[in-house]
Protein backbone atom coordinates (compact mmCIF):
# COMPACT_ATOMS: atom_id res chain seq x y z
CA UNK A 1 0.00 0.00 0.00
CA UNK A 2 2.46 2.60 0.61
CA UNK A 3 4.71 1.80 -2.44
CA UNK A 4 1.75 2.38 -4.03
CA UNK A 5 1.65 5.97 -2.19
CA UNK A 6 5.33 6.50 -2.99
CA UNK A 7 4.59 6.26 -6.52
CA UNK A 8 1.81 8.20 -6.78
CA UNK A 9 3.39 10.73 -4.99
CA UNK A 10 6.56 10.19 -7.01
CA UNK A 11 4.29 10.07 -10.19
CA UNK A 12 2.37 13.64 -8.99
CA UNK A 13 -0.52 11.94 -9.34
CA UNK A 14 -1.54 11.62 -5.52
CA UNK A 15 -4.51 14.20 -6.23
CA UNK A 16 -4.72 13.92 -9.99
CA UNK A 17 -5.32 11.35 -12.39
CA UNK A 18 -4.30 10.82 -15.87
CA UNK A 19 -8.24 10.49 -17.51
CA UNK A 20 -11.12 11.44 -15.56
CA UNK A 21 -11.44 10.45 -11.60
CA UNK A 22 -14.79 10.87 -9.79
CA UNK A 23 -14.24 12.96 -6.28
CA UNK A 24 -17.53 12.62 -4.06
CA UNK A 25 -17.93 14.97 -1.04
CA UNK A 26 -18.55 12.96 2.18
CA UNK A 27 -20.77 15.60 3.53
CA UNK A 28 -23.20 16.31 1.21
CA UNK A 29 -22.55 13.35 -1.82
CA UNK A 30 -21.39 16.14 -4.61
CA UNK A 31 -19.86 14.61 -7.37
CA UNK A 32 -17.23 16.30 -9.68
CA UNK A 33 -15.99 14.33 -12.27
CA UNK A 34 -12.27 15.88 -13.37
CA UNK A 35 -8.52 14.96 -13.34
CA UNK A 36 -7.88 16.65 -10.28
CA UNK A 37 -9.41 17.09 -6.67
CA UNK A 38 -11.84 20.05 -6.00
CA UNK A 39 -10.33 22.69 -4.11
CA UNK A 40 -12.14 26.18 -2.18
CA UNK A 41 -11.44 29.24 -3.72
CA UNK A 42 -12.68 32.40 -2.37
CA UNK A 43 -11.86 35.74 -3.27
CA UNK A 44 -12.38 39.57 -1.92
CA UNK A 45 -12.13 42.22 -4.98
CA UNK A 46 -10.47 45.14 -3.46
CA UNK A 47 -8.64 48.78 -4.36
CA UNK A 48 -6.40 49.52 -6.78
CA UNK A 49 -2.78 49.05 -6.38
CA UNK A 50 -2.41 52.69 -5.98
CA UNK A 51 -5.01 52.84 -3.34
CA UNK A 52 -3.44 54.69 0.65
CA UNK A 53 -4.55 50.91 1.91
CA UNK A 54 -3.03 48.51 0.13
CA UNK A 55 0.54 48.37 2.10
CA UNK A 56 -1.58 47.57 4.84
CA UNK A 57 -3.61 44.49 2.72
CA UNK A 58 0.05 43.79 1.99
CA UNK A 59 0.68 43.80 6.09
CA UNK A 60 -2.64 41.73 6.32
CA UNK A 61 -1.68 38.83 3.55
CA UNK A 62 1.41 38.07 5.51
CA UNK A 63 -0.47 37.85 9.17
CA UNK A 64 -2.82 35.23 7.24
CA UNK A 65 0.63 33.53 5.57
CA UNK A 66 4.25 34.11 5.97
CA UNK A 67 5.04 30.18 5.55
CA UNK A 68 6.29 30.23 9.26
CA UNK A 69 3.54 31.90 12.39
CA UNK A 70 0.69 33.37 9.88
CA UNK A 71 -2.84 32.67 10.94
CA UNK A 72 -2.96 30.27 8.45
CA UNK A 73 0.78 28.44 8.68
CA UNK A 74 0.20 27.96 12.56
CA UNK A 75 -3.61 26.99 12.65
CA UNK A 76 -3.87 24.92 9.42
CA UNK A 77 -0.23 23.66 7.52
CA UNK A 78 1.30 22.98 11.15
CA UNK A 79 -1.56 21.44 12.87
CA UNK A 80 -2.62 19.51 9.54
CA UNK A 81 -6.66 21.10 9.54
CA UNK A 82 -6.13 21.08 5.90
CA UNK A 83 -4.22 19.15 3.24
CA UNK A 84 -3.14 22.75 1.78
CA UNK A 85 -4.03 25.94 2.08
CA UNK A 86 -2.56 29.25 0.48
CA UNK A 87 -3.42 32.82 0.16
CA UNK A 88 -2.13 35.33 -2.51
CA UNK A 89 -2.81 39.35 -3.06
CA UNK A 90 -2.69 39.82 -6.50
CA UNK A 91 -2.10 43.60 -7.69
CA UNK A 92 -4.46 44.96 -10.24
CA UNK A 93 -4.55 48.36 -12.12
CA UNK A 94 -8.49 48.76 -12.08
CA UNK A 95 -8.64 46.45 -8.56
CA UNK A 96 -6.82 43.49 -6.98
CA UNK A 97 -8.07 40.26 -5.34
CA UNK A 98 -7.32 38.61 -2.75
CA UNK A 99 -7.30 34.83 -2.69
CA UNK A 100 -7.78 32.03 -0.32
CA UNK A 101 -7.33 28.55 -1.13
CA UNK A 102 -7.92 25.48 0.83
CA UNK A 103 -7.42 21.80 -0.46
CA UNK A 104 -9.66 19.07 1.80
CA UNK A 105 -8.08 15.78 3.60
CA UNK A 106 -9.85 12.83 2.75
CA UNK A 107 -13.20 12.61 4.09
CA UNK A 108 -13.03 16.47 4.14
CA UNK A 109 -16.23 18.15 2.88
CA UNK A 110 -15.92 21.48 0.77
CA UNK A 111 -17.95 23.04 3.37
CA UNK A 112 -15.99 21.99 5.94
CA UNK A 113 -13.09 23.72 4.16
CA UNK A 114 -14.59 27.11 3.59
CA UNK A 115 -15.68 26.82 7.19
CA UNK A 116 -12.17 26.95 8.54
CA UNK A 117 -10.53 29.25 6.26
CA UNK A 118 -13.29 31.95 6.93
CA UNK A 119 -12.61 30.72 10.92
CA UNK A 120 -8.90 32.49 10.14
CA UNK A 121 -10.46 35.33 8.15
CA UNK A 122 -13.10 36.55 11.92
CA UNK A 123 -9.88 35.67 13.73
CA UNK A 124 -8.12 38.74 11.34
CA UNK A 125 -11.28 40.79 11.65
CA UNK A 126 -10.94 40.37 15.40
CA UNK A 127 -7.36 40.89 15.76
CA UNK A 128 -6.54 38.03 16.93
CA UNK A 129 -2.84 37.23 16.42
CA UNK A 130 -0.24 38.92 18.60
CA UNK A 131 0.79 42.74 18.21
CA UNK A 132 4.68 42.06 18.16
CA UNK A 133 3.03 39.92 14.76
CA UNK A 134 3.18 43.25 12.61
CA UNK A 135 6.83 44.95 13.11
CA UNK A 136 8.19 41.16 12.91
CA UNK A 137 6.32 40.59 9.41
CA UNK A 138 7.67 44.33 8.22
CA UNK A 139 11.23 43.57 9.65
CA UNK A 140 11.32 40.23 7.55
CA UNK A 141 9.78 41.81 4.42
CA UNK A 142 12.20 44.70 4.39
CA UNK A 143 15.23 42.37 4.85
CA UNK A 144 13.45 40.08 2.27
CA UNK A 145 13.57 42.99 -0.39
CA UNK A 146 16.81 44.18 0.49
CA UNK A 147 18.06 40.85 -0.58
CA UNK A 148 16.35 40.27 -3.19
CA UNK A 149 17.54 43.78 -4.61
CA UNK A 150 21.10 42.30 -5.49
CA UNK A 151 19.72 40.11 -8.25
CA UNK A 152 19.11 42.37 -11.57
CA UNK A 153 15.80 40.51 -12.38
CA UNK A 154 13.99 42.02 -8.95
CA UNK A 155 15.46 45.80 -9.77
CA UNK A 156 14.08 45.15 -13.79
CA UNK A 157 10.68 43.83 -12.24
CA UNK A 158 10.48 46.60 -9.48
CA UNK A 159 10.62 49.03 -13.50
CA UNK A 160 8.06 47.59 -14.59
CA UNK A 161 5.44 47.27 -12.10
CA UNK A 162 6.67 51.02 -11.65
CA UNK A 163 5.32 51.39 -15.05
CA UNK A 164 2.75 48.96 -15.69
CA UNK A 165 0.84 50.76 -12.42
CA UNK A 166 1.66 53.83 -12.77
CA UNK A 167 3.44 54.84 -10.05
CA UNK A 168 6.50 57.08 -10.37
CA UNK A 169 9.84 54.55 -9.11
CA UNK A 170 10.69 57.28 -6.67
CA UNK A 171 7.51 56.73 -4.87
CA UNK A 172 8.32 53.11 -3.72
CA UNK A 173 10.27 54.37 -0.91
CA UNK A 174 7.73 56.38 0.83
CA UNK A 175 4.84 53.26 0.35
CA UNK A 176 7.59 51.13 2.65
CA UNK A 177 7.69 54.51 4.81
CA UNK A 178 4.20 53.73 5.02
CA UNK A 179 4.55 50.04 5.65
CA UNK A 180 6.23 50.96 8.63
CA UNK A 181 3.53 52.87 10.16
CA UNK A 182 1.24 50.05 10.12
CA UNK A 183 -0.39 49.00 13.29
CA UNK A 184 -2.64 46.71 14.72
CA UNK A 185 -5.96 48.78 15.12
CA UNK A 186 -5.75 50.38 11.12
CA UNK A 187 -5.40 46.76 10.65
CA UNK A 188 -8.88 46.25 12.17
CA UNK A 189 -10.66 48.76 9.42
CA UNK A 190 -9.61 46.16 6.69
CA UNK A 191 -11.79 45.18 3.83
CA UNK A 192 -12.77 41.82 5.34
CA UNK A 193 -14.86 43.95 7.51
CA UNK A 194 -17.54 44.56 5.02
Amino acid sequence: RYRKLLKNIEDKIVFSRDGDAVWQCSNCGHIVIGKEAPEVYMAWKLPDVKDKDMDALKVLDYILQNDKCGLLDVDIEQKQTLLSVSSMLWDGVDYSTYYLIGSPKEKQSLEEVRTILLAEIDKLKKGDFSEELIPAIIRNKKRSELEQLQYNSTRVNKFIDAHIYDIPYEEHRPRKRALRSARKRRMETDPFHK
